[in-house]
């Protein structure tokens, strides 16, 4: 395992580089910051460093990058609103008559 790590290491690196560029490119391109930018870099990431591997390869880790970030952003998203909820304050009946 110690032997390994830098390899891990390395190769983690390099994914996080690629995914961290093609989110950029599509947030430049489409204007704008919403959940659609990490799932379709997720997924050109996939493919992107599948590219050896040929045409199905690509596309296999590329519905797998996509599929992978859509989780995430999922439950990213599905945390921030139970986090909204328990901060919001509670709403009292008011007692106008």
């Amino acid at each position: 395992m110690r032997q390994r790590a830098p390899v891990i290491g390395g190769n983690f690196a390099v994914w996080a580089s690629l995914f961290s560029a093609f989110d950029c490119a599509f947030f430049w391109w489409r204007k704008k910051e919403d959940a659609y930018n990490p799932i379709m870099a997720g997924a050109a990431t996939g493919a992107y460093l599948a590219g050896r591997g040929g045409p199905g390869a690509m596309i296999r880790n590329g519905i797998f990058g996509g599929i992978f970030l859509a989780v995430i952003e999922g439950v990213g998203i599905m945390f921030n609103r139970m986090m909204m909820m328990q901060a919001a304050p509670p709403q009292s009946q008011s007692a106008h008559a």
